[in-house]
């Protein structure tokens, strides 16, 4: 899954436009308790550790052709899911399943996954035709 048309640093604006986007959407879209809390030392070390990764890997090429794409494909569903309530507790807390709004919040959540998942086996498919034509 090797882009050859494009130069290595295009594919890297790819990559860190992706990564910004979703972390962009994920920041968006919690509770700022959260956001600056757990939740936010998540978001910047699962994205940072990819960066990371992309960088020390010998030839990043493709993962950073997929990860553009699919980082933004990704970010699309969680837009749609929209932000959630101020005053939620996190994931881990026993205390979260008594909110007033879990079961919207877990729908909303559930719908987004599915769609996650679509958007990104769709930019799958799509990238391996765009780097075989």
């Amino acid at each position: 899954m090797d882009p050859r048309w494009l130069p290595t640093w295009a594919l890297w604006v790819i990559a860190l436009a992706g990564t910004g986007v979703l972390g962009t959407v994920l920041f968006w879209m919690m509770p700022p308790a959260l956001r600056t809390g757990e939740g936010g030392r998540s978001v910047v070390l699962g994205l940072g550790l990819f960066l990371v990764f992309a960088a020390l890997g010998g030839s990043p090429r493709g993962m950073l052709w997929f990860a553009g794409g699919g980082f933004a494909a990704a970010a699309i569903p969680l837009l749609w899911m929209g932000r959630l309530p101020a005053d939620m507790p996190s994931a881990k807390d026993p205390a979260i399943r008594a909110h007033p709004r879990y079961k919207e919040v877990a729908r909303r959540g559930a719908i987004a996954g599915i769609g996650i998942a679509v958007l990104t086996v769709a930019w799958i498919i799509a990238a391996v035709v765009i780097a075989r034509s």
